[in-house]
């Protein structure tokens, strides 16, 4: 993950890519499910819960950004409002190029280390 990201930011930047990745969550979750959650295939809202559970988490960004992507893809597929799906699908895919940012999983478990290393004289010699 450290590979994707250059950098997991914090204060307002990290704070805005929370807000992002919750915001985007919350619309994919309340268009899937406008119309009726039962008039959707299982699949779709499985990938759906999948997808609004990773973001709102911060876990594995991209691989949710994607499915984020995918659930916006079939939902413009399925006759929905274009317009609409095509913004979710912009923010899904600046989401999966920017990151997750500090308040996330992803930078706890894969965010930069600080090692120091003591040294206590000449002990070991």
């Amino acid at each position: 993950m450290q590979r994707l990201f250059t950098m997991f930011p914090l204060g307002g930047p990290g704070l805005g890519l929370l807000i992002l990745r919750i915001s985007a969550a919350a619309v994919l979750a309340s268009g899937m499910c406008s119309d009726g959650c039962m008039e959707n295939p299982v699949w779709l809202l499985l990938l759906v819960a999948v997808a609004v559970l990773l973001l709102c988490l911060g876990l594995l960004t991209p691989l949710a950004s994607g499915l984020y992507g995918i659930g916006e893809i079939a939902f413009m597929a399925d006759g929905g409002n274009f317009l609409v799906a095509a913004l979710c699908l912009a923010n899904a895919i600046s989401l999966a190029l920017i990151g997750p940012g500090a308040y996330s999983l992803d930078a706890r478990i894969f965010g930069r280390r600080l090692v120091v290393l003591s040294h206590h004289g000449d002990e070991g010699r």
